[in-house]
């Protein structure tokens, strides 16, 4: 019924990468934009049309809404997928759609009014007896709080859903680095509070489409509502993998005003998800936007590992628009399994020739707190400035190595719980993990050097906080192996 009609995807990089794939799979004809900037860009390999838009900057392009829909018109769409940016929630943009006739796939103008104005959000919310923040971007009563969102998806004929909750406390400053789902923090009663919640607000405000519900936990695990947004936020990879549906191609259905592909019974959660987001910023820069050419681009795969990328070697990347140039989810019937998994696509992810993230993300893996589900939206303040060096913090970065090499500059133990090499070498065997006690004299871990296999010891009684080196790993004299305390 709806096959080869044409989709307008409104969207940059991963976000229209993603779409892409969709269209495809519902035999749809996708269309995507692309600048000046994107000649090498993925989204415009992988589509069936590209329409080029005169300027750089978004406010000119993407975000402009004149060209948008002059180039929906000049390809003949019938259909256009705004992705997960400002397009998504823009009141004027989906009039004008609506005025030209074309199908917008998110809330109507209407919802877009009500939840744009907060009281009406709050007051729903109320109603489903969950307290709000009176100011939603001030969280001054939660310094370390707890950060839950809840996704659903409405038709317009009635129907509504819940797909679980997802975390999305670890944040390298307003940016998402990792989340989780489901949330770790909350039990299945909890949960079915929390999601109850939701969907009487998501009924009493009408909403359409798919979306996700914000809430702060405080100390006690009570929430308390932020807000709610229409569009697919960051982390629904994770819902997906762990729901094993297409959130995407549900929008569209919805958008053309099919009834939702599944009942709340069809949707039962399998195992948990891990997502992170590898951006090009500079970690030793207070993570400032970075650009280049990347001369080398290896990505993760394997069993339990997607991979939603915007970059491929030798392309370009002019973060005009976002810095995001992949989303890594793994998978796991238990969250240990999923978080071993993401540890291993991230050991496999190499990026070089433009700055990047990863150091910061390898930091959050190994940290006790994140293994044992205790961290909180204070944990990537609490690790401090990744060092400075070729191999920030002490973590073996692909960035920085070739064949697994780490340098050792920056690498060096400064604490009495730091464990380094004594010598230059290759990690055999790793006989710990985070959150294990150990004991003085207790092997930790094995390191090859000079054709001769070196038991290293724990210097004293503590607990493994931080296990910064692998298996395979080749370290300098005097890199940082391992924190206990």
């Amino acid at each position: 019924m709806i096959a080869r009609t044409t989709v307008l995807v409104a969207d940059h990089g991963v976000a229209a990468c993603r779409i892409v794939r969709t269209c495809r799979d519902m035999g749809l004809r996708s269309v995507v934009l692309a600048t000046e900037h994107d000649s090498l860009a993925c989204h415009t390999r992988m589509a069936d049309e590209v329409v080029n838009l005169p300027g750089t900057l978004p406010n000119q392009t993407f975000q402009n809404h004149e060209k948008v829909l002059a180039a929906a018109k000049a390809v003949n769409a019938t259909i256009v997928h705004p992705g997960s940016g400002v397009l998504a929630s823009d009141e004027g943009f989906r009039a004008a759609c609506d005025a030209a006739g074309l199908i917008f796939v998110g809330p109507t103008g209407l919802q877009m009014q009500r939840l744009a104005h907060r009281p009406d959000a709050v007051q729903a919310m109320a109603a489903a007896g969950v307290a709000s923040l009176p100011d939603p971007h001030d969280h001054a009563d939660f310094p370390l709080s707890r950060h839950v969102e809840v996704q659903f998806i409405a038709d317009s004929l009635g129907g509504v859903v819940h797909l679980g909750t997802r975390a999305c406390s670890i944040r390298s400053g307003n940016r998402r680095l990792i989340e989780e789902a489901p949330a770790p923090w909350l039990d299945p009663i909890q949960i079915e509070s929390l999601v109850g919640s939701t969907l009487k607000a998501v009924v009493t405000l009408g909403c359409c489409g798919a979306g996700s519900a914000e809430y702060l936990l405080d100390h006690e695990l009570h929430p308390h509502f932020v807000a709610l947004r229409t569009r697919l936020q960051t982390g629904y990879a994770a819902t997906e993998v762990v729901y094993g549906v297409d959130l995407v191609q549900a929008q569209i259905r919805v958008a053309l005003l099919e009834p939702l592909p599944w009942q709340q019974k069809d949707l039962v959660p399998r195992g948990f998800a891990t997502i992170c987001a590898v951006r090009c910023v500079n970690p030793h820069s207070d993570f400032a936007v970075s650009s280049g050419r990347p001369f080398r681009y290896r990505t993760p795969s394997g069993p339990f590992v997607r991979l939603d990328s915007s970059l491929e070697e030798g392309g370009e990347f002019v973060p005009v628009h976002d810095t995001l140039i992949a989303h890594v989810t793994t998978a796991g019937r238990t969250r240990p399994e999923s978080i071993s998994r993401m540890h291993r696509a991230v050991d496999e992810f190499e990026l070089e020739g433009v700055s990047h993230n990863l150091p910061l993300i390898r930091r959050v893996l190994g940290r006790l707190e994140f293994a044992d589900g205790t961290y909180d939206s204070g944990l990537v303040a609490r690790l401090g400035p990744l060092p400075s060096g070729a191999a920030a913090a002490g973590v073996r970065f692909p960035v920085t190595r070739s064949s697994n090499h780490l340098v050792a500059p920056a690498l060096h133990g400064t604490n009495a719980g730091d464990v380094s090499s004594r010598m230059a070498g290759r990690v055999v065997r790793i006989f710990v993990a985070p959150g294990q006690k150990v004991v003085r004299g207790q092997p930790l871990l094995v390191l090859e050097a000079m054709k001769m296999e070196n038991e290293i010891k724990s210097p004293a009684d503590g607990t493994v906080i931080e296990i910064l080196a692998r298996e395979g790993d080749r370290l300098d004299r005097d890199a940082l192996m391992m924190r206990l305390g």
